[in-house]
């Protein structure tokens, strides 16, 4: 299907979004080799929108938009998936730096690189620095808790009930900041009142 897309966009944003999202489904299968490629193919994109300006992404925007900080947060999602905790670091940092420079119109985007930074500290047994990653996520209101956020406040609650965090108060104390905090989401708000059918 990707592939597909791929083969009908044009040069440049539209061509490097489908990059990330097929490094996504390459680290979900395990194809840690073809996610590196999938992603320098889609910097290559990235470096070539400016010069070939897409309606759609560049101009109209919005919910489309993909900006640099959107396209570091894949990366760094990308990268954590299939396991490179220090990349996904590194790009889940750009994406923060980016959106706090305008580089983007998502206001969930540094939120959500925010929780894959949490997860690739935890990898690097940081608890701390976990926990100060997602200190802004908090204040998300339950409104604009989306499926991406609560997935990935999942794997880093997932990260915290291994052996090394298992007996850590701290660790516990997180786990249950993340159940409640996600609890509290738009999706199980919408489940609870009728709205959506669970798993819907």
């Amino acid at each position: 299907m990707i592939g597909h897309g791929l083969s009908l966009a044009p040069p440049g944003t539209a061509r490097a979004r489908l990059h990330c999202i097929a490094a996504r489904a390459r680290a979900c299968l395990r194809e840690g080799d073809q996610v590196r490629l999938e992603l320098a193919a889609a910097d290559q994109e990235r470096d070539n929108a400016d010069a070939c300006p897409e309606e759609l992404h560049d101009e109209i925007g919005g919910e489309y938009s993909w900006g640099a900080a959107g396209h570091a947060m894949c990366a760094a999602t990308a990268l954590l998936i299939s396991g490179d905790a220090d990349g996904a670091a590194s790009h889940a940092r750009d994406a923060i730096s980016l959106h706090a420079q305008g580089g983007t119109t998502g206001g969930l985007v540094s939120i959500k690189a925010r929780a894959d930074l949490a997860c690739a500290e935890l990898a690097g047994g940081r608890l701390d620095a976990a926990q100060d990653a997602l200190g802004p996520v908090w204040a998300v209101a339950p409104g604009f808790r989306s499926y991406p956020l609560i997935g990935r406040l999942g794997r880093t609650s997932a990260a915290l009930a291994v052996p090394g965090y298992a007996s850590a108060q701290p660790a516990a104390d997180l786990i249950e900041q993340i159940r409640v905090f996600s609890a509290e989401s738009a999706p199980i708000l919408a489940v609870k009142g009728g709205m959506l059918a669970p798993g819907g």
